[in-house]
């Protein structure tokens, strides 16, 4: 989608994956199919006008909206190498919206975006996203990465429960939705505390008051790392008090 000889490889693999987490899939396939429609009038124009006139029907499909998008994102890929780019996407305006598009419609986590090499978009709408070398942290499905737990190593937010729907669950899915605002994953190691007499599962009560107080601590923050920071702030207060003796967090995961 986005024109090589202007950006290295890397660079445009890691704006398009951008692109795509910005404005949806459907969105991105439109201003491909649009651009390929602009390509042959304008190889057929004979004249400016008729130019001119294929541009103008190509702004109509992009819109404002795609569009803004779209210059935001150009303008931090100026000068940037691909990881450089996905640092800064993290800290821009809508982020942290974008990280949670990319997760739920293209299973990608945004922050690791410089791990793709190249994209290929079949004729039909298909997207194959190539990662480099060594890529492992590109996927957002947190209950496909194997992690090794110790016995009084506690997730404070879960990452066992995807499919379970007793006690309000499953609960590893609305806390993956919250983490990848903040472009993080349950696995994280933020998200775990060492816990003294530690006993599971945990009831409701206990998954209700996290995300609570994880939510709220969110907020209505906008970019990856202002949600990023909000987030992080927020387990490790929950992590002090879930590891203090008698707190009621504590009771709720030592008690059966």
């Amino acid at each position: 989608l986005v024109p090589e000889p202007l950006l290295t490889k890397g660079v445009a693999a890691t704006l398009t994956v951008a692109l795509i987490a910005y404005l949806g899939w459907d969105t991105v396939w439109s201003l491909i199919q649009g651009w390929r429609a602009l390509a042959a009038e304008v190889k057929e124009a004979e004249t400016f006008d008729g130019i001119r006139d294929a541009g103008e029907k190509y702004g109509e499909v992009m819109g404002k909206q795609a569009a803004r998008a779209f210059v935001m994102l150009a303008m931090a890929a100026l000068g940037s190498t691909a990881q450089t780019l996905a640092t800064r996407v993290a800290t821009l305006p809508g982020s942290a919206q974008a990280a949670l598009v990319g997760a739920e419609q293209g299973g990608f986590r945004l922050v690791a975006a410089a791990e793709v090499s190249a994209i290929a978009v079949s004729a039909s709408g298909e997207v194959t996203l190539a990662l480099a070398p060594n890529a492992v942290a590109m996927s957002a499905k947190g209950r496909n990465v194997p992690v090794p737990v110790e016995v009084r190593v506690h997730h404070i937010a879960t990452n066992k429960w995807w499919e379970a729907t007793h006690n309000g669950g499953p609960w590893s899915p609305e806390f993956q939705k919250l983490f990848d605002r903040a472009g993080m994953s349950l696995d994280d190691e933020v998200n775990t505390v060492r816990v003294q007499g530690h006993k599971g599962p945990h009831p409701r009560e206990y998954h209700e008051a996290v995300y609570d107080r994880l939510s709220t601590a969110l907020g209505r923050c906008r970019s990856i790392q202002t949600c990023s920071e909000a987030l992080v702030k927020e387990l490790k207060s929950l992590g002090a008090e879930i590891s203090t003796d008698g707190s009621r967090l504590n009771l709720l995961v030592t008690q059966p």
